[in-house]
């Protein structure tokens, strides 16, 4: 007998961590979903507005770099075809590296420099990379979260 008590009384208080246990994961489940409520969208300003920033420090950095080989390599980059010094391709290297890493391209100025064309290499594929990974992971996390709110609806209506 003081064994069934013992199994019967295990099996309680088994029962009571499993109920609390539920409980506490509804009530952190609740707390969630209201009291830190998503936006409306998984993506919100912030996330948006730090992939631009983002993206604009890559072209500040680059047209930085850009002038660090102008000054020291003269004749790194030209103009209309013509060799510049630093005095004449300065202030036209942060155009120059924005137009590099939307690999727009106009072919007003052109790296002459091996250091130079690499560098402007390197730009223009982290400019596309950037792009592509960024958008992925956007669309990515939307999706997440649309689905979240499906599966928290629970009748797919939401999104």
């Amino acid at each position: 007998d003081r064994l069934h008590a013992k199994v019967d009384a295990a099996a309680e208080d088994s029962h009571k961590r499993k109920k609390a246990s539920t409980f506490a994961e509804y009530i952190r489940l609740l707390r969630k979903q209201f009291t830190f409520a998503k936006p409306l969208s998984a993506l919100n300003r912030q996330d948006i507005m730090g992939a631009i920033g983002a993206y604009l420090l890559i072209g500040v950095v680059f047209a930085q770099m850009y002038r660090l080989l102008a000054y020291y390599l003269d004749g790194g980059f030209a103009i209309g075809g013509a060799p510049a010094d630093f005095a004449a391709i300065r202030s036209l290297l942060s155009y120059f590296s924005f137009i590099t890493l939307t690999s727009t391209g106009y072919g007003d100025i052109t790296p002459l420099h091996p250091y130079a064309r690499s560098l402007a290499t390197l730009e223009a594929l982290s400019g596309n990379l950037f792009l592509t990974v960024l958008v992925a992971r956007l669309v990515g996390l939307e999706m997440e979260w649309r689905e979240e709110q499906r599966a928290w609806c629970g009748s797919g209506w939401a999104a």
